[in-house]
């Protein structure tokens, strides 16, 4: 229990020091969220030998509590059986979006993008955007902007509106109004420094 009150960096920290079995006992102890959160943090090779000793149903469970692109990076770093009978596990969702962030080279921007976040077409209000955040499953963590993308194309960026704007604005005002279009971007392809 006192344990599970540290700071997820503090405890990868400890599960590095300590020895495999400690480690295992450690992490074992902790709930999905809590060991992501630390394993997120713990030295690659670590990962992946706990992940490989532990039961593949909890293994994945802890996947899925896991960034994508943190997911992704643990499972190359496992036997290619081992990746893809954990996968397998996972929940497809959360198995597409991993699947996906590993289709790009390691080093890549398209590694360490995010598959979670929120767009809405550049025809919507302020009104419809807040409408789309609120009918979501899961809404992202954090949640920072929307994204405005072309009304004929998904794929074509137009710009952001932050939240704060978002939540400031009357409903019906167009996100265009709001919109900053002056993003920075970069292919998946591009390499991520």
């Amino acid at each position: 229990d006192r344990l599970a009150d540290l700071h997820p960096v503090d405890l990868a920290r400890i599960v590095d020091a300590l020895s495999y079995r400690e480690s295992a006992e450690i992490v074992a102890a902790l709930d999905e969220e809590t060991a992501a959160e630390t394993l997120e943090e713990v030295s690659d090779e670590r990962v992946a030998d706990l992940l490989e000793g532990m039961d593949q149903e909890r293994a994945a469970d802890i996947l899925e509590e896991m960034t994508p692109a943190a997911a992704a990076d643990v499972l190359e770093d496992l036997e290619d059986d081992i990746a893809e009978q954990l996968l397998a596990r996972m929940e497809p969702e959360e198995a597409a979006d991993v699947q996906a962030l590993m289709a790009y080279d390691e080093d890549s921007a398209g590694r360490i993008m995010t598959t979670d976040f929120v767009r809405v077409p550049e025809t919507a209000t302020v009104g419809d955007a807040l409408a789309t955040v609120r009918s979501l499953e899961e809404v992202p963590d954090p949640l920072l902007a929307v994204y405005v993308i072309a009304a004929g194309d998904p794929d074509i960026l137009r710009g952001i509106v932050r939240l704060r704007n978002l939540i400031v604005a009357k409903p019906e005002t167009p996100l265009l109004e709001l919109m900053d279009d002056d993003v920075p971007t970069v292919r998946p392809e591009d390499q991520a420094e």
